[in-house]
C-alpha cells in the first residue's frame, strides 16, 4: 500500500472525524511533516494526525520537540477554539475544519501531492499555509482567497444522467480506468467496483456500474488490513474501511478493528516513529562519530607528546652525562658571539668543526651536537 489515502478512504474517515465537533483544540504538536492536533471534549482527549497524504484518529502520543514556526503560528490563533464543523470537501482530499470562537477560522487539510496545511479567515482569505505555491490556475500564500483545485465530479452524490454521460465521454481505453481517473475511486476501489457489478475490468468504458458506485458510500463499515503471510514480492498489506472481494482473493490473511482509523493507526503510526528513530539514531550517529574522531585526534596527540617527552628526556640524560663538554662548547660559540657576527660567526663553525660532536648552528642560535 502506498503512504496516501484515497478520496473514498478519507470519505469513511472524515464520518469518523466527526467526533471532535463540539470539541476544543487543546494543543498542536510538529514533528517533521507529521502534525498532532490534540482536540479536549468533555476531558476526552481526541488526537488527530496529519501527514502530506494521510489523516487519521490516533491512541499514541509520541514525544514531540519544540514546536517549529508554522506549528507555533496554528498554536496562536486555534487553541482554545471549538470546533463547528468538519468535512470533505466534495470528493477531494482536503479535510476542512471550522472552528469558532474569539473569530471564525477554517483550517484545510490537503492530503494530495506533497501535501499541505491551509488557515484561512471568515471570508476563506489565507493567513498563512504551511507551503505557499502558485500554479497557472491557483495560487496559495497569505492575503489570497482560499481556491479549491481544478473541481472533480463529486461522485458519491452523482445522478445517473452524470454518470453515464462521464462513462460515454470518458477518454479512458478501459472501463476499471475510468472508474479510477474519471469518478476519483483510485485503482483499488476501481476494481472492486468492477467485482461487485460483474464487468469485465479492461472492457471498453459503458455506462454500466451505478447502482454499485453509489453502494460504495453505504457500506457496512467493517475496517481490515489485508496482508501476505508468505509472498514479499506483492505488496505487504491495504488498509480498507470495508470488506472487499477483490482483496479477498488477492491476499491471504486480514486482520479486523474496531474503527478504520485503528486500522491505519495501527501501520502508520509505527512507521511515523520508526522513521523519527531511525532519523534521530543518525544525528546521535553523527554526533559520536565526531566525538570519537575528536577523541581519536586527542590520543593521538597524547602518543605524540608522550613520545616526544621521551626522547627530550633521553636527550637530557644524554646533555647532563657530556655536560662540561656541552658548557664549554657554549661558552665558545657566546665568547666568539661579541667579535663577529651570525653569519661569519656560523661559516666559522660550520667549515672549521672544531668540535666533532658539533655538528651545526643555525641563525636562530641552535645548536645541533651529536653526543655518544
Amino acid at each position: 500500500m502506498k503512504l496516501e489515502l484515497s478520496s473514498l478512504d478519507l470519505y469513511y474517515l472524515v464520518k469518523e472525524f466527526e467526533v471532535i465537533v463540539n470539541s476544543r483544540i487543546d494543543k498542536v504538536f510538529q514533528k517533521e511533516d507529521l502534525f498532532l492536533f490534540i482536540f479536549n471534549k468533555a476531558g476526552q482527549k481526541i488526537l488527530l494526525k496529519s501527514k502530506p497524504t494521510l489523516a487519521f484518529l490516533s491512541n499514541l502520543k509520541e514525544d514531540y520537540p519544540t514546536p517549529p514556526g508554522f506549528c507555533s503560528f496554528l498554536r496562536k490563533h486555534l487553541l482554545g477554539m471549538k470546533v463547528k464543523s468538519i468535512s470533505q470537501i466534495n470528493f477531494e482530499r482536503i479535510i476542512k475544519i471550522e472552528f469558532t470562537g474569539r473569530e471564525t477560522r477554517n483550517l484545510y487539510l490537503e492530503l494530495f501531492a506533497k501535501g499541505n496545511i491551509i488557515l484561512s479567515d471568515e471570508n476563506d482569505i489565507i493567513i498563512g499555509a504551511l507551503d505557499a505555491h502558485k500554479w497557472k490556475d491557483r495560487t496559495v500564500r497569505g492575503g489570497v482567497k482560499y481556491q479549491m483545485p481544478p473541481s472533480q465530479i463529486n461522485t458519491p452524490i452523482i445522478s445517473k444522467e452524470e454518470f453515464s454521460k462521464t462513462i460515454s465521454d470518458s477518454e479512458m481505453d478501459m472501463i476499471v480506468k475510468s472508474f479510477a481517473v474519471d469518478f476519483s475511486l483510485g485503482g483499488l476501489y476501481a476494481q472492486e467496483l468492477c467485482m461487485l457489478a460483474k464487468i469485465d475490468s479492461n472492457s471498453k468504458p459503458k455506462p454500466v456500474g451505478y447502482k454499485e458506485l453509489i453502494s460504495l458510500f453505504s457500506k457496512k463499515i467493517s475496517p481490515r488490513v489485508y496482508e501476505f503471510k508468505e509472498n514479499k514480492d506483492k505488496p505487504d498489506f491495504e488498509i480498507v474501511p470495508f470488506e472487499c472481494l477483490s482483496l479477498n482473493e488477492k491476499f491471504d490473511s486480514h486482520t479486523s478493528f474496531n474503527s478504520f482509523s485503528e486500522a491505519v493507526d495501527s501501520r502508520f503510526s509505527d512507521k511515523f516513529e520508526q522513521e523519527h528513530v531511525n532519523k534521530t539514531q543518525e544525528k546521535k550517529n553523527a554526533a559520536l562519530n565526531k566525538i570519537k574522531k575528536i577523541v581519536s585526534n586527542q590520543e593521538n596527540t597524547i602518543i605524540g607528546l608522550e613520545k616526544s617527552a621521551e626522547e627530550n628526556q633521553l636527550k637530557g640524560e644524554k646533555i647532563y652525562e657530556n655536560y662540561q663538554l656541552v658548557k664549554d662548547i657554549l661558552d665558545v660559540v657566546v665568547a666568539q658571539k661579541t667579535k663577529m657576527n651570525w653569519d661569519d660567526l656560523i661559516q666559522k663553525f660550520n667549515e672549521q668543526k672544531e668540535h666533532k660532536v658539533m655538528k651545526k648552528i643555525e641563525r636562530d642560535g641552535s645548536i645541533t651536537l651529536e653526543l655518544n
